[in-house]
């Protein structure tokens, strides 16, 4: 990756937390490519919508193993909450709960 592509991937990180701040149920930590694989795992249209563009648009795509973009990142944001012992989803709002399945 060189220079360019890793300020890139920097100020797409940095936005991500920037979007997701300004959502309705955001939570910190929860990133916006997670939110849309869990869509997609849904059977949400929009999800899977968002799903097959994230596999197919740099600087996100799959993994090197092959692994689709939204499962790394729900992996990843299921480890950070873990890492920080649940500290993420301690910060549910009520409302979000209500609407959190099962």
């Amino acid at each position: 990756m060189n220079g360019l592509q890793a300020y890139l991937l920097r100020v797409a990180i940095g936005l991500d937390a920037f979007i997701e701040s300004f959502f309705h149920f955001g939570l910190l930590g929860v990133t916006i490519s997670s939110r849309i694989g869990t869509a997609a795992a849904h059977g949400h249209r929009w999800g899977k919508v968002g799903w097959w563009l994230l596999d197919r648009v740099w600087p996100f795509g799959c993994d090197a193993d092959g692994t689709p973009h939204c499962v790394s990142a729900i992996e990843h944001d299921i480890a950070r909450a873990l890492r920080r012992g649940g500290e993420v989803l301690k910060g549910c709002s009520c409302r979000s709960r209500e609407h959190a399945p099962g």
